[in-house]
């Protein structure tokens, strides 16, 4: 790990922990007061409980941050999964329980003693929690010119880093039958590849290779029957080698458990991968329909 860079950004990451970031607008719900203090993360529920702060009661929820001297009581039938950030410990509760939230590990003060088990995804990427953790994304889409042209909403990748070196650019459609002029640039206005696409979609072909660190921007046109032309940009980089095999080997499996695939949605987030996190963000709130700050995160 000393040669990677992911391992490098632990420090950073640890940074971020007590950090309020700036663009508060991009949040879609208010961002925790305890975030800056928080010791633990619940990472999953099925079922019902509350957190108790400093007196006042909210609902046991995913995504919530614990501070120390939090209590958590869960409700018969109920499972918690809490992860702490400095021991990277996943602690998994089944049925009622009374639980408070000690600096280091919870304490159970009524019910069964949880299952725990160590996370690599934590404990090598030294991943806290930040309060940017819960924004949805914004792309950054260059306005069009001219007023006759229009947008075209771009799918992804939008103001974002991307881990494939080949991406898949994809946009919504207009109608039926519209081709579309796909256009690639680097940062230096320079075309790097431009084609006629008659679908909604774009794969970068084996033998364009993407520099590590440019920013490339994209850009879709389409002229309908009517002569309304569409004409939509967007921005991207490609993140580097190193860290891009890194996230690869820390990824959980599809059928990994709910709350470490969770967490590597947040480190997708706390790196900038956004559309890699947004896919994630959507696919953990189908599985969790009734968990708000899940369904708050998703993608409209």
């Amino acid at each position: 790990m000393s040669d990677s860079k992911i391992a490098k950004r632990t420090f950073a990451l640890r940074y971020l922990f007590g950090m309020l970031f700036v663009g508060i607008s991009l949040t879609s719900h208010p961002i925790d007061s305890y975030a800056a203090e928080a010791v633990a993360m619940v990472t999953d529920i099925v079922g019902t409980g509350v957190i108790t702060e400093n007196g006042e009661e909210k609902p046991c929820e995913i995504l919530a941050y614990l501070p120390p001297g939090a209590e958590v009581r869960i409700n018969e039938g109920t499972n918690l999964s809490l992860v702490y950030f400095q021991s990277a410990q996943e602690y998994a509760f089944s049925g009622k329980a009374h639980i408070r939230i000690n600096p280091e590990e919870p304490q159970v003060l009524s019910g069964t003693n949880p299952q725990s088990r160590n996370l690599a995804l934590v404990g090598e990427t030294g991943l806290l929690p930040s309060a940017r953790h819960g924004y949805t994304q914004v792309a950054l889409v260059l306005r069009s010119t001219g007023k006759k042209k229009k947008k075209i909403r771009l799918i992804d990748p939008r103001d974002t880093k991307v881990l494939d070196a080949h991406p898949v650019f994809r946009w919504e459609p207009l109608e039926d039958g519209v081709q579309y002029r796909f256009v690639l640039a680097d940062e230096s206005g320079r075309t790097v590849m431009e084609t006629l696409v008659n679908d909604t979609s774009f794969q970068a072909p084996p033998e364009l290779w993407l520099e590590e660190g440019v920013i490339y921007t994209w850009q879709v046109e389409a002229r309908l029957a009517s002569g309304v032309v569409y004409l939509s940009s967007a921005e991207f980089s490609l993140l580097e080698k190193s860290e891009r095999d890194q996230i690869n080997k820390l990824r959980p499996a599809a059928n990994a458990p709910f709350s470490e695939r969770l967490l590597f949605a947040t480190l997708l987030d706390e790196l900038d991968l956004r559309d890699a996190a947004q896919r994630q963000w959507n696919a953990l709130a189908a599985e969790r329909p009734n968990a708000k700050p899940l369904q708050a995160k998703v993608m409209k």
